[in-house]
């Protein structure tokens, strides 16, 4: 208003005609006051409506302590909603991660009434952080689905006695100064000041004297000076004709930050420049503004994020018709109409319901903006009355159906007579399909319930907080064939539950519903309790029950509930007792049965272990429970490495055939303890008859035993073949020695008779000679052969006499070395002859058996360079101390097929050999009552070690 004042009137005023101007203006003054004060009692009226709204509403700071709460908050939670403890953990949990750039969240919650009713919240949280990102304050609206809470409210807060004082909600004090100044004519931009109120003066904090232009300026605020200055220079040069201008002033006796407001206008007056006006404290409005605005943002922030709500105010007219001052955008997504089209024309509100329901709403919402009681039991208040009702919108676009539910309260003004209303409305389409799917699922329960073998039940706690929960809230009708009772009469008589059950399972059961209530407070999440219980029915029929009990948990984690089943499990108990008893007979026809029997399931990932006999340990060394925890175990680290392939080859032959039913699988296991088992496992297929499951039934014995005899069987076997073998082979040759004899013995004499009578003189005498010579010669060979071969058989004489191992080798060096081919070298390790034992022998029969090991060995050797070395000494054996003999060549070596028949007559890998030199080394060695050792591998030569037992040299003299 001051912009439209004409200023020049003032110029040629009398200083009477002056003041007169001066209090038209402290009037204007005054009325500009009145309305901002009008504007302020407004503000006020919609925060009280806000915080008597049916929706939970509260303020936090920055440590989530509470700062305003509303009704509902206070009604729902007797207190702060979020008081220390896990519910305030929880919420900073919700609002962690939030931003300046993402203010704002939504989650769910409940709340627990006195009785036990579970009340759900839907909170919207929107924050304000400071500039360094901390926390500053919360500010959180809580959307509750509940019908009773929502009739409490209307009934205490709207109906009771909460009535608002418009007037006396802003009966503040308002501090006022005035002031007037002359400019300096030379400078303008100084200034006197000719009169400041004593008021003015106490907003600086000092004297009226003390209040100069230079202090005036010097406690504005450094933020504000420069802004201050840059309005007044506007002012004075004449570029503006009034200024106006919020600043921060620090008052000089306490300090105190105050915030204040200067408006004046400018006048000229006999040649003097000057200016007047007011100077008004606003501390309380400025920190009131910034809670409207915190308000504001929240209101904003609220509509943003509330998807499925829409807020509206709306302004009623004297007639009960309204006009849209504010509706959030849901408006929009649910009716397609933007808000601006009906902020402009309100009548799109009623276009946008389905067309069943416009009259009514039209109807109700006259009746309900002109203040009068309707049909609905709605009672009028000084803070207006909540008007539940439901709305169906039509998108305009897309034709979909949007179901809502609002909810709003009636502002009056001073007079009593409705000004304006506040609501919101909620989406309810999904409520009212999942109450259509609830309506459905309830008459299945019903249904279930008539049919159903089991009791189902929920308990409440009894009267008062400290009650105990043995109060039935409900049970199902199947009590009756299981109890013997209905439901009603245990509902009646909650004795006639505790009394079926036998009397030996009683103290148990108190025990355990005393360990439920303890759980339950303790760690609700895991107290759960399953027990098999007797009943003893009053028909005097007996039952098993199988009890399940559980908490209800709220989502603040309270205990609000215990609920339950119970299941008739007569059949199966009994089944059970057959069952154990069945085992318990198994188990002691295992015990006396010495082989390992176990059953397991065919499934897809492999075998699952049903059963396992004890004697599996005593099998294998390893605990059953290894085998029971993996059935693998046996095939992992039982099976004998060598075995593991052919054992599971067979056992997948057997799995996958369609026709065989059993197989039997021989193979090696070892022990726990190292030691090699030969076991025999029996396997057979079955299916069960009524729940078609495949099983494997195994039986695994122990079969070392019999293994091993037949190895010392076969072994016997081959050994006394071969003695026979030999036995003949001994028989034989003594034969043809014998035969052979007394043949070269006649050959021999009858040449020797021939070349003895013949005469030299005669050509054909001297070839003849010849001829008997040959014949004699070749006699010689093919005695030594049959002298063999009586060694070989034992059938020479023996002339035993003692002697001394080292000192015949020494004997027999220089005939060993006459023909040693070049590429063989010999090395010679002879024990002192001094402290060898002597052994009883033929010496010259010994001496044979050494020269035929040493030329084997040169033979062996061939071509290429190699090492025969001759050593004695003396060795322990289990039959006492024996002296020895040793050959060890380097040459080509025998592989096991060769050193088998290494000592048989007639055997030799030599192209020219005759297979004798062994078997008489092997006869000789044989007579002298000693021992051949023959060691040797392919390509890596031999040892022949010949072991006669040692006599000591003492010994013999005695």
């Amino acid at each position: 208003m001051a912009e439209n004042m004409d200023f020049s009137r003032f110029e040629g005023m009398s200083e009477e005609d002056m003041l007169l101007e001066i209090k038209a203006q402290l009037r204007i003054n005054q009325r500009l006051r009145d309305e901002l004060r009008a504007k302020r009692e407004y503000a006020q009226t919609l925060l009280a409506a806000l915080m008597g709204t049916p929706f939970v509403f509260c303020m936090l700071s920055h440590d989530l302590s509470p700062v305003h709460s509303n009704y509902m908050a206070d009604k729902l939670f007797a207190g702060h909603p979020f008081p220390p403890g896990h519910r305030r953990e929880a919420l900073a949990a919700a609002l962690a991660g939030l931003t300046n750039a993402c203010p704002s969240t939504r989650f769910n919650d409940a709340a627990t009434l006195p009785d036990g009713t579970l009340i759900p919240i839907l909170w919207t949280a929107s924050c304000s952080f400071q500039h360094n990102g901390r926390l500053s304050k919360v500010m959180l609206h809580g959307k509750v689905e509940a019908e009773s809470i929502l009739a409490s409210w209307e009934h205490d807060f709207v109906d009771g006695d909460y009535g608002v004082d418009l007037r006396g909600l802003m009966n503040k004090t308002y501090v006022e100064g005035f002031w007037a100044l002359t400019f300096d004519t030379d400078t303008p931009a100084r200034f006197r000041l000719d009169f400041v109120s004593d008021a003015l003066a106490k907003i600086w904090g000092v004297s009226v004297p003390e209040l100069t232009a230079d202090l005036w300026l010097s406690s504005i605020d450094p933020r504000d000076i420069d802004a201050v200055k840059e309005t007044y220079v506007a002012f004075i040069s004449g570029h503006e004709a009034t200024f106006e201008s919020t600043y921060r002033i620090v008052a000089r006796d306490t300090g105190e930050l105050r915030h204040v407001k200067a408006m004046g206008t400018r006048y000229s007056y006999a040649g003097s420049l000057g200016a007047f006006g007011t100077i008004r404290d606003i501390t309380d409005e400025a920190r009131e503004e910034q809670e409207a605005s915190d308000v504001r943002a929240v209101a904003d922030s609220m509509s943003n994020d509330m998807v499925d709500e829409m807020m509206w105010v709306l302004s009623v007219t004297a007639t009960a018709d309204f006009s849209v001052q504010y509706i959030s955008p849901a408006w929009e997504r649910w009716t397609g109409i933007s808000s601006s089209e009906l902020m402009t024309d309100s009548s799109k509100h009623l276009d946008a319901i389905v067309p069943e329901q416009r009259e009514w709403v039209a109807r109700r919402l006259r009746q309900f903006h002109g203040g009068r009681p309707t049909d609905f039991n709605v009672t009028s208040t000084s803070l207006g009355s909540p008007r539940p009702y439901t709305v169906s919108y039509i998108h305009s676009v897309t034709g979909a159906i949007t179901v809502t539910k609002s909810h709003s309260a009636l502002l009056r003004d001073a007079t009593r007579t409705p000004v304006s209303s506040i609501g919101i409305s909620r989406d309810m389409t999904q409520t009212c399909q999942t109450m259509t799917v609830l309506r459905q699922t309830d008459g299945l329960f019903q249904l279930l319930d008539a049919m159903a073998q089991s009791t189902w039940w929920i308990r409440g706690r009894g009267a008062g907080d400290e009650g105990n929960w043995d109060h039935f809230v409900h049970i199902t009708q199947g009590c009756r064939e299981l109890f013997g009772h209905t439901a009603a009469e245990i509902m009646a008589d909650e004795s006639l539950w505790v009394g079926v059950i036998a009397p030996e399972g009683r103290e148990d059961l108190h025990n355990a519903v005393d360990v439920l209530y303890s759980a339950s407070i303790d760690d609700p999440a895991c107290a759960i309790t399953d027990a098999v219980r007797k009943l003893v029915l009053p028909s005097g029929e007996v039952k098993h029950a199988l009890f399940r009990s559980r908490p209800v948990i709220n989502s603040r984690g309270q205990l609000t509930r215990i609920a339950g089943t119970v299941s008739d499990v007569t059949a199966i108990v009994e089944r059970q007792e057959r069952l154990a008893e069945y085992e318990a007979k198994l188990k002691a026809i295992m015990t006396q049965v010495e082989s390992y029997v176990y059953l397991a399931e065919i499934r897809e990932d492999g075998l699952k272990m049903v059963f396992a006999s004890e004697y599996f340990e005593t099998l294998t060394g390893y605990p059953v429970a290894a085998v029971m925890e993996n059935a693998s175990f046996w095939q992992m680290h039982i099976t004998h490495p060598d075995d593991v392939d052919k054992v599971q080859r067979e056992f997948d032959a057997f799995m996958d055939s369609n026709v065989k039913q059993s197989a039997q699988i021989g193979h090696r296991i070892i022990r726990a303890d190292g030691t090699l088992k030969h076991v025999i496992a029996k396997v057979n297929r079955a299916t069960h008859e009524e729940s078609g499951v495949q099983y494997v039934l195994g039986m695994t014995y122990d079969a070392t035993g019999t293994v091993e005899s037949l190895e010392d069987k076969a072994l016997i076997q081959k050994q006394a073949h071969k003695a026979q073998r030999m036995e003949s082979l001994c028989v034989l040759s003594g034969m043809i020695a014998s035969d052979f004899t007394v043949a070269l013995r006649v050959i021999t004499g009858n040449a020797r008779s021939i070349i003895e009578t013949i005469t030299p003189d005669s050509p054909t005498n001297g070839e003849l000679a010849l001829l008997m010579k040959e014949i004699v010669e070749s006699t010689a060979t093919v005695d030594s052969i049959i002298a063999q071969l009586r060694m070989y058989t034992g059938q020479t004489e023996i002339n035993m006499g003692l002697v001394n191992l080292t000192a015949m080798v020494e004997q027999l060096r220089p005939f060993l070395l006459a023909d040693l081919p070049a590429n063989v070298s010999v090395a010679w390790q002879l024990a002192d002859q001094l402290s060898l034992l002597l052994v009883q022998a033929d010496e010259v029969q010994l001496g044979h058996a050494v020269e035929n090991l040493f030329m084997n060995g040169v033979e062996s050797i061939g071509t290429d360079e190699g090492v025969v070395t001759v050593s004695t000494g003396t060795e322990t054996t289990e039959s006492g101390t024996a002296a020895f003999v040793r050959v060890a060549d380097t040459g080509c070596g025998m592989d096991a097929a060769v050193m088998d028949r290494l000592f048989e007559p007639m055997f030799s890998t030599k192209f020219t050999g005759r297979g004798l030199g062994m078997a008489a080394v092997k006869g000789i060695v044989d007579a002298h009552g000693g021992s051949i050792d023959v060691k040797s591998r392919a390509e890596q030569g031999t040892v022949l070690t010949v072991s006669l037992p040692g006599i000591c040299e003492t010994c013999c003299k005695l």
